[in-house]
């Protein structure tokens, strides 16, 4: 049987804490493992900050679902189209000094999340994650 939440929430710049408690409740609930929490967490923090600061949007639909070993999440908002999966990743080869800002947040989202994906769906930027429960 599946567990699930469906969470409506307005893009103010407190959105990543406000889903994390959200989140955290949600992995109390159907007792998610530690390692597992904190993989989605940070996928999610990023993500939200994101959007925060660049999106545009004024709403983020977060649904989470655990089921067939898996915790599956899904982010929508009302923002500007933007596939971060198509974001080139930070070239980790130069010196963090020498780094150009950003991309690292995306990075780790494609580093410590089993599967992602993106498509823009009714004026929505959709970004589909799931991590495996184990």
């Amino acid at each position: 049987m599946a567990v699930a939440a469906d969470i409506i929430l307005p893009v103010t710049p407190e959105l990543p804490q406000v889903a994390h408690a959200r989140l955290e409740a949600f992995a109390l609930s159907v007792a998610l493992p530690a390692k597992v929490m904190f993989a989605v967490d940070t996928a999610l923090e990023e993500l939200l900050q994101n959007v925060v600061d660049y999106s545009g949007a004024h709403e983020v639909k977060l649904w989470l679902t655990v089921e067939g070993g898996e915790l599956r999440m899904e982010l929508a908002d009302d923002g500007r189209p933007f596939n971060p999966l198509a974001e080139p990743g930070p070239d980790l080869s130069v010196p963090l000094a020498e780094r150009d800002v950003g991309g690292l947040g995306v990075h780790l989202v494609r580093r410590m999340m089993d599967r992602a994906a993106y498509e823009h769906r009714g004026g929505r930027n959709c970004l589909k994650l799931a991590k495996t429960l184990v």
